[in-house]
């Protein structure tokens, strides 16, 4: 299994409780995955050394991102603490 669907699973998991994203599948979380990574190919992510997401939510994009381009240094940024507290567990 690999790190996009563990956090997808564990999104659903955490999701019947908190509510924490529209996605009721895994097809779902994969569209939304999808939809992080689509705009990556218009820039020459080499380059990138840094990014923010405000407003991360579950972790669409920030996190997503962050997930495939390790060497980006990534700053999620999300007031809801249940938010929070699921992006510190997928994080560890």
């Amino acid at each position: 299994m690999d790190k996009f669907d563990t956090y997808g699973r564990l999104l659903l998991e955490y999701n019947k409780v908190h509510r924490l994203s529209g996605a009721k599948d895994l097809s779902e979380v994969d569209a939304n995955v999808e939809d992080s990574l689509y705009p990556m190919q218009f820039l020459d992510t080499k380059k990138l050394k840094t990014a923010v997401d405000i407003g991360t939510g579950a972790g669409f994009p920030g996190l997503i991102l962050a997930m495939a381009y390790p060497h980006i240094h990534f700053t999620l940024v999300e007031p809801l603490m249940k938010r929070t507290a699921f992006l510190h567990l997928v994080k560890s």
